[in-house]
């Protein structure tokens, strides 16, 4: 019986509350705060909502992780999570997870599924919300960008292409200040655009529409030329970037780039330019393996064994050395040095590259 009269709400629901997807970032997330203080009344609780992740509103259900301000912050008990057909979510702690709220009422996941509240296409949804930080913003923010004047499209019309990086701040609550990413929908085409932004050696290429990277902070979106000539954090991370838009092929790295980014990092940190890269081996992540060699073109020719991920990596005449460099703590290791850097398939992935031919 209490399955039926929440669908029979629902329908109701979507006469009064249907436009509700197309309200800005800020109206949908007031109105989010609005009803978890009143189903915290409900439930004898009273003071100021703080909103930890907001997940949208799907059809007058609205989804986050709160909190009440003033609440003691402990994250006690073991692992919270919902399991919803094939989705889990996961949580720090049983006292730290998102809900469904609706008509005043606290829902679990699991529970607001099973009862209608929720359907299978919104848990997908949440759950691409719930693993990629900033991606709601995102959504909301190149709505109102590109989509705000089709009359049927919303924030769910914006598709998720590719996730590069985001930034979280330190403290207690960890938030999250900025993401960039690959967006798209199906109400703009995928023109070719053939644009280019160059950095110095760096050169950024978007044949198409789909492939431009935008950055989402304070709810708005840039694109990266526009991120980049308006905030500091973006030109620090720019090498970062660089590197993961490469989607790991090594022939479009830019060699005149990485040896520039080598040789000041030398400069900087040794006051010296002993070698130089020959090679690229492999890029995982914003870490990229080169083998370097002397300037001067005299090997070292002390053979060179290196021990890691269970493999046996020997250097000799063919090989002057491996070194790791790693974009996000701009950092340059030696390879016995990388455990911080590499995952065990690297090393597997490194091993082949140099010895399986």
């Amino acid at each position: 019986m209490k399955k039926i009269l929440i669908i029979l709400l629902l329908i109701c629901s979507l006469f009064i509350v249907g436009c509700n997807s197309n309200d800005s970032y800020e109206k949908i997330y007031n109105k989010a705060i609005e009803v978890t203080e009143k189903a915290y009344k409900k439930e004898g609780k009273v003071g100021e909502v703080i909103i930890e992740k907001f997940y949208g509103e799907y059809n007058g259900v609205y989804v986050l992780n709160p909190y009440l301000k003033g609440y003691d912050g402990g994250y006690r008990g073991s692992e919270g999570f919902y399991k919803v057909e094939n989705y889990r979510f996961s949580f720090g702690s049983e006292d730290n997870m998102a809900y469904a709220i609706y008509d005043n009422t606290f829902y679990g996941f699991n529970e607001a599924y099973e009862l209608g509240l929720l359907t299978l296409d919104d848990i997908k949804e949440i759950y691409e919300i719930h693993c990629t930080p900033l991606l709601l913003e995102a959504k909301y923010a190149y709505y109102e960008r590109y989509l705000s004047d089709f009359k049927d499209a919303s924030y769910k019309d914006v598709k998720l292409e590719e996730e590069f990086l985001s930034c979280r701040s330190t403290g207690y609550i960890q938030t999250y200040d900025y993401a960039l990413f690959k967006l798209s929908s199906e109400y703009i085409a995928n023109d070719e655009i053939n644009d280019v932004f160059e950095i110095g050696k760096m050169k950024f290429e978007f044949k198409n529409q789909n492939d431009i990277i935008y950055l989402v902070y304070n709810n708005q979106l840039y694109t990266l030329k526009e991120a980049y000539e308006s905030f500091d954090f973006i030109k620090e991370r720019i090498n970062e970037i660089y590197v993961l838009n490469l989607e790991n092929n090594v022939t479009s790295l830019s060699y005149e780039w990485l040896k520039e980014y080598y040789n000041e990092y030398y400069t900087n940190h040794f006051k010296s330019e002993n070698v130089k890269i020959t090679d690229v081996v492999g890029i995982y992540g914003t870490t990229i393996v080169v083998l370097v060699e002397p300037v001067n073109g005299i090997s070292d020719n002390h053979e060179k064994i290196y021990q890691k991920g269970g493999l046996e990596f020997v250097l000799n005449g063919k090989y002057y050395d491996i070194e790791v460099i790693d974009l996000k703590e701009n950092d340059i290791v030696r390879f016995d040095k990388s455990s911080s850097y590499l995952e065990k398939e690297n090393y597997q992935d490194i091993w082949n590259k140099l010895f399986a031919n």
